[in-house]
């Protein structure tokens, strides 16, 4: 079972660093289309167990071109920005999901190939996503607070 120690300040939080690509049926669609399959973006991202699900800025989303899964009404409390789906507000969008290892070894990554994320205007806070339940309810989760120390076995 892979593990990843992290190290925390009360101002930084617990960030990891992941890979945000399509998911795999879209990959698929695109192969047996002989199309193009736009490359995975490594981007930080906060790991917040108080969003219910995990969330990419949408430059991020742009960048990798996930696809459109459904809009949503949502409140992004902290981002300082309405949210009407009619204007382009917060949609949803199929993704593939990796949590990056430290260590560099591909095979101890948490790899989530197919994921429903929220889009939502991060980058005003420092961040490209958050690592909601979603993510997190296949993991073992432990907090220290005092030490300043989290660990992540999946």
């Amino acid at each position: 079972m892979p593990l990843i120690a992290l190290r925390f300040t009360a101002h930084g939080g617990l960030r990891v660093r992941v890979r945000v690509a399509l998911d795999r049926p879209t990959v698929l669609r695109l192969r047996q289309a002989g199309q193009a399959i736009p490359q995975p973006v490594d981007v930080d991202a906060l790991i917040d167990p108080g969003a219910e699900r995990t969330c990419v800025d949408p430059a991020v989303v742009a960048r990798v071109g996930l696809p459109l899964y459904a809009f949503n009404f949502s409140s992004a409390p902290g981002t300082a920005q309405p949210v009407v789906p009619a204007l382009g507000g917060v949609g949803t969008h199929t993704a593939g999901v990796t949590i990056l290892h430290p260590t560099g070894v591909a095979s101890q990554g948490l790899v989530v190939p197919e994921l429903v994320v929220r889009t939502l205007p991060l980058r005003s806070l420092g961040l490209d996503a958050l690592i909601g339940r979603d993510i997190l309810a296949r993991c073992v989760f432990g907090y220290d607070g005092p030490a300043g120390a989290a660990t992540l076995a999946y």
